[in-house]
């Protein structure tokens, strides 16, 4: 028997969103640029997540693993990328 796995990478200006749910509440768990999806497993590449100075006014994308994950507690939806997710963590923020 042969398993289905299929890749999803959405356009060029374009990134997957993350969520995961607790209970009842799903929350954004980070960002990738594409999947890897099967019936009961995914992963995520290219993983990254926000980061951002203590007074939030600068925002860059930290690489991030996400791992091989149980695909029930993960969403997802297809979002235009934003301006700081190809952005490195400046030099001057510590």
């Amino acid at each position: 028997m042969t398993k289905d796995i299929f890749l999803i990478r959405p356009v060029p200006g374009m990134i997957i969103q993350i969520y995961i749910r607790y209970c009842r509440f799903d929350f954004l768990h980070g960002f990738c640029r594409a999947m890897l999806n099967s019936d009961r497993y995914v992963i995520f590449l290219g993983g990254f997540r926000r980061g951002t100075n203590p007074t939030m006014t600068v925002f860059w994308a930290e690489n991030a693993n996400f791992g091989i994950q149980l695909r029930e507690r993960y969403s997802f939806d297809v979002a235009p990328e934003a301006a700081w997710m190809s952005q490195a963590k400046p030099d001057s923020i510590i």
